[in-house]
């Protein structure tokens, strides 16, 4: 599973950690440069190598679209916004996106695809190209198991981001390590949700009983390995052209960590 993160902390986001100016401010990174801006009721990171909104009204027209998210995913789940029995309760790094994370449910079906189609629509997530349906996804849900679960984030009610512990390998040998996933929703990346997944992730993990959890991730997301370095993750090697995306050779950076060392 592969994530571009903030460069101090969060898995997919493209924020920069110091204080933004009132319209945008610009963060050149290894593979390209970034605009941000900040409005009152959102927080907008433009796809990397992406130009400059020129005007005020190109802003607004991009944070409506973000904003439509949260009616998206609840006509599509066909339900209002469920509480749940919380497995971990924190604040993120702005006043109002207090995140709740709790075990995934089959009515997620449709916020997860949307938000692992937004990973593969952006190039930086995944080697994946084949976009999935709410019903894909509801499948993928039904066939988890304890040793496999899937956790969400949420922000208001609405799932914003998820995780996963996945099979890294059938043979019995494998059974103490885990590969897992990292997806967050474009307008909640760089907020800390990345972060506050995989430090559950890896909680789970240990008492699951496994021995270690290992990644992919793209070398040209610079921000992403930064966060698993934070947790505790270590670079193993580079898979060289490991994949064919758009028709250009990518490789990967595998990554470890023993679950043994508590840091």
């Amino acid at each position: 599973m592969l994530l571009c993160g903030r460069a101090k902390g969060d898995a997919m986001g493209r924020s920069v950690d110091t204080d933004l100016a009132p319209d945008h401010c610009q963060l050149r990174s290894l593979s390209g440069v970034h605009w941000l801006t900040r409005r009152p009721a959102s927080f907008i990171a433009f796809q990397i190598g992406a130009r400059a909104p020129s005007d005020r009204r190109t802003f607004q027209a991009v944070a409506t679209r973000n904003a439509g998210y949260t009616a998206s995913v609840r006509q599509n789940s066909g339900k209002s916004p469920r509480r749940h029995t919380q497995e971990k309760r924190v604040t993120g790094n702005t006043p109002q996106a207090e995140i709740a994370i709790r075990d995934a449910d089959l009515d997620d079906a449709a916020a997860l695809a949307l938000i692992y189609n937004q990973g593969i629509v952006d190039r930086i997530a995944t080697l994946e190209t084949e976009e999935r349906s709410p019903e894909e996804r509801r499948s993928w849900l039904e066939a988890r198991e304890f040793r496999h679960p899937v956790i969400v984030a949420e922000a208001d009610g609405v799932v914003v981001g998820f995780g996963s512990l996945n099979l890294f390998n059938p043979r019995k040998a494998y059974d103490h390590v885990a590969d897992f996933s990292l997806y967050v929703e474009r307008s909640w990346r760089g907020r800390g949700v990345g972060g506050q997944l995989l430090h559950t992730l890896i909680d789970r993990a240990r008492r699951i009983g496994y021995h270690k959890m290992v990644l992919s991730a793209f070398p040209f997301n610079p921000a992403g390995v930064a966060l698993y370095r934070k947790f505790g993750f270590r670079v193993v090697g580079v898979y060289k052209e490991q994949g064919l995306l758009d028709e250009r050779w990518v490789d990967t950076v595998i990554m470890e960590k023993l679950l043994d060392d508590c840091s």
